[in-house]
């Protein structure tokens, strides 16, 4: 029974890791697409503050422009 939990653990380790991996790339990905169309550096910086909450992974730039 301990070898399947350690099995259990290390999956669901695995998995947090992955992810963690991804919102931190759509997290990156939003900020430079801001950068790229030139927003202004007000929005930039709402971007950029949702973007760094790890509370918050469900912000959009359409949300923020209006």
């Amino acid at each position: 029974m301990k070898v399947w939990n350690r099995k259990y653990d290390n999956d669901h380790k695995e998995l947090e890791e992955k992810i963690m991996v991804k919102d931190q790339y759509n997290r990156m990905m939003m900020i430079r697409v801001a950068k790229k169309y030139n927003l202004d550096d007000q929005i930039n910086t709402r971007i950029e503050l949702e973007y760094h909450s790890s509370k918050n992974y469900e912000v959009s730039i359409s949300d923020l422009l209006n």
